[in-house]
Parts: structure tokens; sequence; C-alpha cells
């Protein structure tokens, strides 16, 4: 088998089971994106003007891609969630979050340099 093979056969998701104690101690499990995810939820969370990162969308969009439930696997929020979880509680959501941007390789300096560009570009 040659390296490519290699390389395109391992799972390379990761996964980390979180408890939210602002939902009742329920469990979530956050899941790190595909190469494919993480284009799409970038694409998805562009401001209005396509010139940088819309902060918010960031923040929500993360949420539904990675929180999974442990039992099925399966996403827990949909697209129609939207607007629903951005009236949650904010520390639940900043753990199952910062999960997700760990687990993907993002810093907190990166998003708050990706949050800096979108304020400049919207007060321009």
């Amino acid at each position: 088998m040659s390296l490519r093979d290699d390389i395109l056969a391992i799972n390379d998701v990761t996964e980390e089971l979180v408890t939210i104690p602002q939902w009742g101690g329920k469990k979530i499990k956050v899941k790190s994106f595909t190469a494919g995810q993480r284009c799409k939820l970038i694409e998805n969370c562009m401001n209005k003007t396509g010139t940088g990162v819309d902060s918010q969308k960031l923040y929500i969009q993360t949420m539904i891609a990675s929180a999974c439930d442990p039992d099925t696997d399966e996403p827990i929020f949909t697209q129609a969630d939207y607007e629903a979880l951005s009236g949650k509680n904010s520390g639940a959501m900043e753990i199952i979050v910062s999960t997700a941007h760990r687990l993907n390789g993002v810093s907190n300096e990166a998003v708050g340099e990706m949050e800096k560009n979108s304020d400049s570009v919207t007060q321009s």
C-alpha cells in the first residue's frame, strides 16, 4: 500500500465528550471538521460584503457543525436552529465552541484576529 493510500485510509476526525453544566449536565460529543466542512463553515460565515468573517455567524455555525449526540453520532443542531441557538447561554456554547476550536487547531489568537479583521472591514 502506498503512503497516499495509507493516509487516505486513516480516520483522522477527532472527538471529545464534554459536559454542559448549564444544560443540566448534558453530555455533548464535539467533533473536528473535515477539510470540506471547514471550508463550508468559513463560506457560511462571511459577512454581507464577502470581505471578512462575521464572528457571530462563526460562533453559532461552529456550534451547529461540531455538536453531536454521543449516542447516535448525529449532529444535534441544524441550520433551522440558528436563531434559537443565538438565544442560548453563552457559557454553555463556549464550552462546545472552544473545544471545537481546539480539536480543529484554531487558536484563540486566530479567532481574535478573524474578529478584528472582520470588525475593521465592517467599520470601513
